[in-house]
């Protein structure tokens, strides 16, 4: 066998190796979202006062708190933040 081929060998087996061995992942768990509609009443805030804040139209708004729609992506990230410090709305 050349080296080249020893390494690549070699690799494989790292590779391989890596595959196989899943307890060395780490997993976690974000928790279920707060409803918005409770974190607004939280902070004493109307819809349009808390959509304003948000930087949304009240009609997206409304549509999570009903139920309709859900807030997805860079939202619900805000949510979350806003959750756990809602200070961040008032800075």
């Amino acid at each position: 066998m050349t080296d080249l081929e020893i390494d690549l060998e070699k690799q494989l087996k790292a590779i391989r190796e890596h595959k196989t061995d899943l307890s060395k992942l780490r997993t976690h768990k974000l928790q279920d979202p707060v409803p918005p509609a409770e974190i607004r009443e939280r902070l004493g805030l109307s819809q349009d006062a808390f959509a304003a804040l948000l930087n949304i139209s009240v009609k997206t708004l409304r549509n999570w708190e009903q139920g309709q729609r859900s807030p997805q992506g860079p939202a619900l990230a805000l949510l979350r933040i806003i959750d756990r410090n809602p200070e961040v709305l008032f800075n």
